[in-house]
């Protein structure tokens, strides 16, 4: 994102609009200085102005980016959880373009947890695949509980 002392009046802008969860294009239409406030106005009609100052200011990014590049994967990186006899941990790095249009099965068979919905929290030992939006982790064994209590959508005590 770029910073303030590179915004410029009169610049388009991408502006990330959080409640489309999209960068939207925005002009810089007004700055005040001293109470660090700024307005930006959308290309699209059906939207309103940005008013913001410097403590909200939302990401901004130059005209033409898109909003893979605020939401987006770079890379995933896959760590062992053992060390290795050098006393390091396995590490391999994949980059998401290579595999994000790839359909593939996770094998959950050696492991214990399920990550889903909910918010993101920052693990060292599970891995993360989603942005930092909607996320969430469960225990395998709870899982298949709560999937047998509830039948899979049918009424909660099934007869």
């Amino acid at each position: 994102p770029l910073g303030i002392d590179d915004l410029k009046l009169g610049e388009e802008y991408a502006v990330w609009v959080h409640q489309d969860q999209k960068v939207r294009p925005f002009k810089l239409v007004g700055m005040d200085l001293d109470a660090k406030s700024y307005k930006f106005r959308p290309h699209a009609k059906e939207m309103s102005s940005l008013n913001v100052n410097a403590t909200n200011l939302p990401s901004i990014y130059p005209i033409g980016t898109d909003t893979k590049a605020h939401v987006g994967v770079q890379d995933i990186r896959f760590q062992c959880q053992e060390k290795r006899r050098t006393g390091e941990f396995f590490q391999q790095t994949v980059p998401m373009a290579s595999i994000e249009d790839t359909m593939f099965t996770l094998d959950l068979g050696h492991t214990h947890v399920v990550e889903a919905i909910g918010k993101q929290y920052p693990s060292p030992t599970h891995i993360g695949v989603t942005t930092k939006e909607p996320y969430g982790v469960c225990c395998m064994q709870g899982l298949k509980v709560s999937m047998g209590m509830h039948n899979f959508g049918e009424k909660r005590w099934g007869t």
